[in-house]
Protein backbone atom coordinates (compact mmCIF):
# COMPACT_ATOMS: atom_id res chain seq x y z
CA UNK A 1 0.00 0.00 0.00
CA UNK A 2 1.61 3.41 -1.01
CA UNK A 3 1.04 6.64 1.39
CA UNK A 4 -2.67 8.32 0.17
CA UNK A 5 -4.29 11.04 1.06
CA UNK A 6 -7.28 9.56 2.81
CA UNK A 7 -4.67 7.50 4.99
CA UNK A 8 -3.01 10.92 6.28
CA UNK A 9 -6.62 12.43 6.81
CA UNK A 10 -7.23 9.27 8.99
CA UNK A 11 -4.40 9.41 10.91
CA UNK A 12 -4.74 13.76 11.36
CA UNK A 13 -8.06 12.93 12.51
CA UNK A 14 -7.14 9.82 15.38
CA UNK A 15 -4.46 12.55 16.56
CA UNK A 16 -7.17 15.19 16.51
CA UNK A 17 -9.44 13.18 18.99
CA UNK A 18 -6.60 11.37 21.22
CA UNK A 19 -5.27 15.09 21.62
CA UNK A 20 -8.51 16.73 22.40
CA UNK A 21 -9.86 13.50 24.69
CA UNK A 22 -6.10 13.53 26.23
CA UNK A 23 -6.84 16.88 27.34
CA UNK A 24 -10.02 16.38 28.87
CA UNK A 25 -8.84 13.26 30.68
CA UNK A 26 -5.79 14.87 32.23
CA UNK A 27 -8.07 18.01 33.43
CA UNK A 28 -11.50 15.76 34.57
CA UNK A 29 -10.81 12.03 34.41
CA UNK A 30 -13.91 12.32 31.91
CA UNK A 31 -14.59 12.32 28.26
CA UNK A 32 -18.24 13.48 27.21
CA UNK A 33 -20.61 11.05 25.42
CA UNK A 34 -21.30 14.24 23.42
CA UNK A 35 -18.07 14.55 22.06
CA UNK A 36 -17.70 10.66 21.82
CA UNK A 37 -20.80 11.05 19.42
CA UNK A 38 -19.78 13.63 17.63
CA UNK A 39 -16.03 11.91 16.98
CA UNK A 40 -17.95 8.57 16.19
CA UNK A 41 -20.32 10.62 13.50
CA UNK A 42 -17.29 12.79 11.93
CA UNK A 43 -15.11 9.62 11.66
CA UNK A 44 -17.76 7.62 9.67
CA UNK A 45 -18.03 10.91 7.81
CA UNK A 46 -14.26 11.13 7.16
CA UNK A 47 -13.25 8.03 6.47
CA UNK A 48 -16.53 7.44 4.51
CA UNK A 49 -15.51 10.82 1.96
CA UNK A 50 -12.05 10.33 1.43
CA UNK A 51 -12.93 6.45 0.37
CA UNK A 52 -10.60 4.84 3.71
CA UNK A 53 -13.81 3.00 4.84
CA UNK A 54 -14.78 1.82 1.47
CA UNK A 55 -10.89 1.09 0.46
CA UNK A 56 -10.63 -0.37 4.13
CA UNK A 57 -13.69 -1.55 4.77
CA UNK A 58 -12.63 -5.55 6.17
CA UNK A 59 -9.78 -3.62 7.75
CA UNK A 60 -12.24 -1.61 9.49
CA UNK A 61 -14.64 -4.54 10.47
CA UNK A 62 -11.87 -6.85 11.60
CA UNK A 63 -10.18 -3.47 13.59
CA UNK A 64 -13.78 -3.08 15.76
CA UNK A 65 -13.75 -6.68 16.37
CA UNK A 66 -10.44 -6.62 18.15
CA UNK A 67 -10.88 -3.47 19.70
CA UNK A 68 -14.67 -4.44 21.08
CA UNK A 69 -13.44 -7.65 22.23
CA UNK A 70 -10.36 -6.70 24.10
CA UNK A 71 -11.66 -3.06 25.19
CA UNK A 72 -15.11 -4.55 26.73
CA UNK A 73 -13.36 -7.33 28.74
CA UNK A 74 -10.69 -5.16 29.72
CA UNK A 75 -13.74 -2.97 30.72
CA UNK A 76 -15.37 -5.60 32.64
CA UNK A 77 -12.95 -6.28 34.54
CA UNK A 78 -11.94 -2.61 35.97
CA UNK A 79 -8.71 -1.75 33.94
CA UNK A 80 -10.42 0.65 31.29
CA UNK A 81 -13.28 3.44 31.80
CA UNK A 82 -16.01 3.91 29.53
CA UNK A 83 -13.81 7.03 27.79
CA UNK A 84 -11.13 4.68 27.15
CA UNK A 85 -13.71 2.23 25.85
CA UNK A 86 -14.90 4.82 23.75
CA UNK A 87 -11.58 6.40 22.60
CA UNK A 88 -10.64 2.86 21.24
CA UNK A 89 -13.68 2.08 19.11
CA UNK A 90 -13.26 5.89 17.57
CA UNK A 91 -9.66 4.89 16.57
CA UNK A 92 -10.90 1.82 15.46
CA UNK A 93 -13.48 3.68 12.74
CA UNK A 94 -11.37 5.74 11.63
CA UNK A 95 -7.95 4.43 11.66
CA UNK A 96 -7.87 0.43 12.81
CA UNK A 97 -4.87 -0.54 10.95
CA UNK A 98 -1.16 0.73 10.18
CA UNK A 99 -2.38 3.73 8.12
CA UNK A 100 1.27 4.50 6.36
CA UNK A 101 2.34 0.15 5.77
CA UNK A 102 -0.36 -1.61 4.64
CA UNK A 103 -0.24 -5.82 5.43
CA UNK A 104 -1.87 -7.92 2.74
CA UNK A 105 -3.54 -10.07 5.33
CA UNK A 106 -5.99 -7.58 7.02
CA UNK A 107 -6.49 -9.81 10.09
CA UNK A 108 -2.85 -9.43 10.54
CA UNK A 109 -3.05 -5.61 10.42
CA UNK A 110 -5.69 -4.95 12.47
CA UNK A 111 -4.76 -7.02 15.43
CA UNK A 112 -1.21 -5.07 15.17
CA UNK A 113 -3.29 -1.82 14.48
CA UNK A 114 -5.68 -2.27 17.37
CA UNK A 115 -4.89 -4.88 19.34
CA UNK A 116 -1.28 -3.55 19.58
CA UNK A 117 -2.93 -0.31 20.13
CA UNK A 118 -4.57 -1.69 23.32
CA UNK A 119 -1.54 -4.03 24.33
CA UNK A 120 1.16 -0.94 24.19
CA UNK A 121 -1.63 1.48 26.26
CA UNK A 122 -1.86 -1.12 28.59
CA UNK A 123 2.04 -1.27 28.89
CA UNK A 124 2.89 2.36 28.79
CA UNK A 125 0.35 3.15 31.92
CA UNK A 126 1.75 0.14 33.76
CA UNK A 127 5.14 1.62 33.33
CA UNK A 128 3.93 5.16 34.51
CA UNK A 129 2.06 3.48 37.54
CA UNK A 130 4.90 1.35 38.26
CA UNK A 131 7.74 4.10 38.50
CA UNK A 132 6.53 7.12 37.64
CA UNK A 133 3.14 7.55 39.17
CA UNK A 134 3.66 9.88 42.25
CA UNK A 135 2.60 8.38 45.99
CA UNK A 136 0.32 11.19 46.41
CA UNK A 137 -1.32 10.67 43.85
CA UNK A 138 -2.12 6.87 43.97
CA UNK A 139 -5.72 7.08 45.51
CA UNK A 140 -7.14 8.58 41.64
CA UNK A 141 -7.57 6.65 38.53
CA UNK A 142 -4.75 7.16 35.83
CA UNK A 143 -6.14 8.61 32.85
CA UNK A 144 -4.99 6.41 30.42
CA UNK A 145 -6.06 8.56 26.70
CA UNK A 146 -2.59 9.99 26.91
CA UNK A 147 -1.25 6.38 26.71
CA UNK A 148 -3.73 5.85 24.06
CA UNK A 149 -1.84 9.07 21.75
CA UNK A 150 1.35 7.69 22.87
CA UNK A 151 0.88 4.00 21.55
CA UNK A 152 -0.71 5.25 18.51
CA UNK A 153 2.06 7.29 17.92
CA UNK A 154 4.43 4.23 18.47
CA UNK A 155 2.18 2.28 16.17
CA UNK A 156 1.70 4.93 13.30
CA UNK A 157 5.34 5.83 12.95
CA UNK A 158 7.20 2.76 13.02
CA UNK A 159 5.35 1.86 10.16
CA UNK A 160 6.38 5.13 8.68
CA UNK A 161 10.13 4.70 9.65
CA UNK A 162 9.97 0.96 7.81
CA UNK A 163 8.05 2.70 4.65
CA UNK A 164 11.18 5.25 4.59
CA UNK A 165 13.59 2.37 5.14
CA UNK A 166 12.08 0.23 2.47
Amino acid sequence: MELSYSHVIASIAVLWVLTHFSVLDLKGRRVSNRYSALYVVAGVVITGLTGHLSDELVLHLMGLVVILSLSLGLYRIGSLGGGDVKTFIIVAICSPGLEFVGLEDVVIESLIGTGGLVILTLFFSLMYVRYLKPKSDSGRTTPLILFILLAYLVIQLTSFVALVIA
